[in-house]
C-alpha cells in the first residue's frame, strides 16, 4: 500500500555546460531553484504520513559573495517550509575545497536533523579534503554518511537513512551501506547514476544530486 509522502525539493544550482559557455560558467551557478512534490512510499508507516523531507544539493560555494549568499537563502527557504528531515546531497564547495571559515552552512545548525553525503567536488582533492568536508559539516550538526545508515526518530518511527559514498568518482559500496538498512528506508547519493547499482525494492526513495536539478 502506498502512503502519501510530501517532499520538498531545493537545490542550488551550478555550472552543467550547458548552452554557451558564458551562460553556464557567469549565470547558471548562480540561479536557486525551489520544487515542491509529492510521492508515496511503499509499507510506509500511518505516523509517517504526510512526512516532509528537504534535499538540497550542488553548492557549489567558490568563497564568499554570491555563491555563499545563495547558499545561505536556500537554507533559510527551506527552514519556512518546517520540514521533518534535512538531506544534503553533496558539492558543498567547489572544486575539491573547503573553507571552514565561510558561514555558508551555519544556518544548519538551526534543524534538529540534517544528514548528507559528499559529492564528486568533495572528493577532488583526496582524502584530506574529503575528510575535512565530512568534519565540517559535522560540526555543524550535520550526520555526514559514507557508505552507511543512521536511525533517525521521526514522529516517534525510526527511519532509516542509507548515505551512499560518491559513485561518480566510484567511492560507492552498496552492499555495505545496506548491510545494516531496516524499512522505512531513504536513500543519498550525490549521482543519480547509483540507480544502476539498485535493485527494485531496495529503498523507499532514492534522493540524488549532481544534475543540478535534484
Amino acid at each position: 500500500m502506498f502512503r502519501r509522502f510530501s517532499f520538498t525539493s531545493l537545490a542550488v544550482i551550478s555550472a552543467l555546460g550547458i548552452g554557451s559557455l558564458a551562460y553556464s560558467v557567469a549565470i547558471e551557478p548562480r540561479i536557486l531553484r525551489l520544487r515542491q512534490f509529492r510521492t508515496g512510499i511503499p509499507g510506509l508507516p500511518d505516523e509517517l504520513d504526510g512526512l516532509r523531507v528537504a534535499f538540497l544539493s550542488d553548492f557549489h560555494v567558490s568563497g564568499s559573495g554570491r555563491s555563499e549568499q545563495l547558499a545561505q537563502q536556500a537554507i533559510d527557504i527551506i527552514a519556512q517550509e518546517n520540514p521533518d528531515l534535512v538531506l544534503l546531497g553533496g558539492d558543498y564547495f567547489d572544486k575539491g575545497k573547503w573553507d571552514d571559515s565561510s558561514s555558508a552552512f551555519d544556518g544548519l545548525k538551526t534543524f534538529p536533523c540534517v544528514v548528507g553525503v559528499l559529492g564528486n567536488h568533495d572528493q577532488k582533492g583526496g582524502q584530506r579534503v574529503a575528510a575535512m568536508v565530512r568534519d565540517g559539516m559535522a560540526r555543524r550538526g550535520v550526520v555526514m554518511l559514507r557508505n552507511s545508515t543512521v536511525n533517525i526518530r521521526v514522529r516517534d518511527v525510526d527511519v532509516t537513512i542509507a548515505g551512499v559514498d560518491d559513485p561518480y568518482t566510484n567511492h560507492d559500496d552498496i552492499d555495505r551501506t545496506l548491510r545494516d538498512a531496516n524499512w522505512p528506508l531513504i536513500l543519498l547519493a550525490h549521482a543519480p547514476v547509483i540507480e544502476t547499482s539498485l535493485e527494485p525494492g531496495m529503498a523507499g526513495l532514492v534522493l540524488s544530486g549532481h544534475t543540478h536539478g535534484g
